[in-house]
């Protein structure tokens, strides 16, 4: 009977133990789970190696080490490319640039830590642009938005900009209007000038031009009127001598 006693009493010692040892493995994952959803990665290979000294081969925990090697590498090939699009960013080649940016994305893409680190990069270029090369600029900044939708974006850079495109807008349309203007087109300079105004209502230079155009315009209505006028005058003469011409053979149909 002691026999039996004896393998109660291991049984039970060595349950306890197995389920200390549960309890021990599921803190273990559980805080290196929350460094991997962190993307907190060399964290997570510290408290790995922490957890398979105080518990070797540890099926779970070799399980776990496997996958964050795996991903150690991604983040490895991804901080490449990003490191990679910087340079070429820098160099001004945007576009090869976002491609490696977008490719490192691909390989780690719940690693936040990058996408700040590349909207951050991608601001810093737009504020460089802005000045000379707004449409570039506005394309960094809907990348950033595209990245990291909560990435915060100064409104200064913003406002610049909407400045900028106003600005080019503007001299697009003067420019069309100046067109038309100089090859005297002057109804569709007009009809240029009604757009320009319903788009920028306060703006000096299309007032400036509204005038021009108003003045030939109206040169042009008086020549009409002229013209007409002559016309008329020319009919009239023409009527009034063929009359005076009449008037001679009526007498002498008459005598």
């Amino acid at each position: 009977p002691w026999f039996a006693a004896l393998d109660a009493e291991i049984a039970r010692v060595v349950q306890l133990s197995e389920e200390k040892k549960n309890r021990i493995t599921s803190a273990w994952i559980g805080r290196i789970q929350d460094a991997i959803k962190a993307a907190q990665y060399d964290s997570a290979f510290q408290i790995i190696e922490n957890a398979l000294a105080e518990i070797p081969d540890e099926p779970e925990l070799l399980a776990l080490k496997r996958e964050l090697e795996d991903i150690r590498q991604k983040q490895a090939a991804a901080n490449e490319s990003f490191t990679s699009g910087k340079s070429l960013l820098d160099g001004g080649d945007l576009t090869e640039a976002v491609d490696r940016f977008v490719a490192a994305l691909r390989i780690t893409p719940r690693d936040a830590e990058l996408r700040n680190s590349i909207a951050g990069v991608l601001l810093a270029k737009a504020q460089v642009l802005v000045a000379d090369r707004w449409q570039e600029a506005e394309r960094l900044v809907a990348k950033i938005t595209e990245v990291q939708p909560d990435y915060a974006v100064s409104l200064e850079l913003r406002n610049e900009i909407q400045r900028q495109r106003t600005a080019s807008e503007l001299a697009r349309v003067l420019q069309e209007i100046d067109r038309e203007t100089a090859d005297e087109n002057w109804t569709a300079a007009r009809q240029l000038l009604d757009q320009a105004q319903r788009s920028f209502p306060d703006e000096p230079a299309i007032g400036e031009r509204g005038q021009v155009v108003a003045t030939a315009m109206q040169k042009l209505e008086a020549e009409r009127l002229r013209v007409i006028a002559l016309r008329s005058l020319a009919d009239f003469r023409s009527k009034l001598d063929a009359a005076k011409r009449r008037r001679p053979l009526a007498r002498l149909k008459a005598s």
